[in-house]
């Protein structure tokens, strides 16, 4: 869903994302022709009874009150500042251990700090 702005209530555009064009293994991707920096978008999932939350659970305080990161795992640990060893830097092979950067981010953004 694409909104005009964060405050409108309805979206401008709902683009349908299709499973075989749109999925690569848990991911989901879409390429939008046309969008800019700063683009209000938003998911929607049709029947989550129906999806794997894999033990997730809602958030308990207000959506107004919430931030959502979202950072690409290859910029975020290809610098030796982000404690992943040089081999396994900008990949998704690092698994983020205690102490490192990947760490305190995931606890961070889990509210866990």
């Amino acid at each position: 869903m694409l909104f005009d702005d964060e405050s409108a209530a309805q979206p401008a555009k709902i683009i349908p994302l299709d499973p075989h064009r749109h999925r690569t293994y848990h991911y989901w991707h879409i390429f939008v022709p046309g969008l800019k920096a700063g683009q209000v978008y938003g998911y929607h999932v049709a029947d989550p009874a129906r999806y794997d939350w894999e033990g997730d659970l809602p958030l308990k305080r207000p959506f107004a009150e919430t931030i959502i990161y979202e950072l690409h795992v290859r910029g975020f640990t290809r610098h030796p500042s982000s404690g992943v060893a040089s081999v396994k830097r900008g990949t998704y092979a690092y698994p983020p251990g205690e102490g490192s950067s990947c760490a305190t981010a995931s606890s961070f953004i889990s509210g866990q700090h």
